[in-house]
């Protein structure tokens, strides 16, 4: 299926910086290995701790690529805030270190913070103006939806490759749906409606912390975890830690569990009353645990999820390694996702969907009962599988399961 590649209400021009592209990603690699050595606990910022965006917002600050939201202390980084079309400029710009340019293309950006970054933009095609035909004014102040992000970054980073899936079902209408489907087959976006991932939502507005995820992405950088918090000694604090880390685990956590970045966590019948969040480079083997929340992972080493295991939500892992799913019961999904490892789901009582997409490492899927749907797409061989009972439909790769 073809998609439009132009916005006509939006900027037109495409640009493909790749050689820029291609010298920011040697510095950010470098430049993180010294970063993750210098972060403190807690981090650069203080307002972002317990952020699924955490790790991507210190990676791109390692970089220079923001700075903070709160001149000249810029200890915080306000990853719920919307990203303006200034904020925008300027994170491009640093992340691909444009040139700066003196023509000075728009009438509203005068005396904005953002003028040198916006003209930079300008001068390197990514951008024409916010009102077409005039394309006189930038709009710095106004905010980015996520359509315009992709069409933003589509632009300034050169994707041309559409694919041949049509990802989302809520942006056939959408003058960006072209830009969408190109930033979706680059890995820079999955969705905005985890774990199916069927939606993309165009016309929400594109958070702070969310841009630091896909920039991340786009950009090929290294997620960077700093060490937890402190505690706080403060008489006037009553906060109560809801995130606990393997390390203090017995036999019940009483919240979420972390699994630290680089850390290996091995679970035996543990009760965990919250969510299990498997980061960068960690690995999970829970044997015969009882999750009242979802277990995610992204970027992960390995997780294992076996033995009479019962997750009352999802489980769900992508860009990272091997995965596991055995002799489990999940009251959820099970999600996985460009996985490099070797995906194994076997024996399980699923009472939502298994989607399992875009995996290279090798898939087998036998053994199961699905009440929902099975779907496989997009995974490299060997795929194999059989004997599953599926109360929905067979899809793609799985039909024959």
């Amino acid at each position: 299926m073809g998609y439009a590649s132009a916005n006509p209400n939006e900027e037109e021009g495409v640009v493909k910086l790749g050689r820029l592209f291609g010298m920011s990603i040697v510095m950010v690699v470098l430049g993180a290995t010294v970063a993750l050595a210098q972060l403190g606990p807690g981090g650069s910022f203080g307002d972002d701790d317990g952020s699924v965006h955490e790790a991507d917002i210190e990676a791109i600050a390692a970089e220079g690529i923001t700075r903070g939201c709160n001149p000249p202390q810029n200890d915080r980084f306000c990853p719920d805030d919307p990203v303006t079309r200034g904020q925008m400029a300027a994170f491009l710009v640093r992340a691909l270190d444009l040139p700066g340019s003196s023509d000075d293309r728009f009438e509203d950006d005068d005396g904005s913070v953002f003028e040198a970054e916006i003209q930079a933009l300008a001068a390197a095609g990514v951008t024409r103006g916010c009102n077409p035909p005039q394309n006189d004014r930038f709009c710095p102040d106004s905010f980015v939806t996520r359509g315009q992000m992709a069409a933003f970054l589509v632009r300034a980073l050169g994707y041309d490759d559409p694919g041949t899936r049509d990802y989302f079902t809520d942006d056939a209408n959408s003058v960006f749906q072209g830009d969408i489907q190109r930033l979706r087959t680059a890995d820079v976006t999955r969705g905005c409606n985890p774990p199916q991932n069927d939606l993309f939502c165009p016309d929400d507005l594109v958070t702070r912390g969310q841009m630091a995820s896909f920039l991340t992405r786009a950009l090929g950088l290294t997620p960077i975890q700093p060490p937890p918090p402190t505690s706080s000694t403060s008489t006037t604090s009553t906060t109560t830690p809801t995130s606990n880390t393997c390390a203090n685990v017995g036999g019940s956590v009483g919240g979420d569990l972390i699994v630290e970045s680089g850390t290996t966590c091995t679970l035996d019948g543990t009760r965990v009353e919250g969510n299990i969040e498997v980061r960068s480079n960690a690995t999970l083997r829970a044997s015969g645990v009882i999750v009242d929340g979802n277990v995610q992972a992204e970027r992960h080493a390995s997780v294992q999820v076996d033995q009479n295991a019962f997750v009352d939500g999802d489980i769900q892992a992508e860009d990272g390694g091997a995965v596991t799913v055995a002799d489990a019961t999940v009251g959820g999904n099970i999600q996985l996702e460009d996985n490099a490892g070797k995906i194994l789901v076997r024996n399980n009582d699923v009472d939502g969907d298994i989607q399992v997409d875009d995996n290279t490492g090798g898939v087998e899927i036998r053994d199961n009962t699905v009440q929902g749907n099975l779907q496989c797409e997009g995974n490299s061989d060997p795929v194999a599988g059989g004997n599953n009972t599926v109360f929905g439909d067979k899809e793609g790769q799985c039909s024959g399961f």
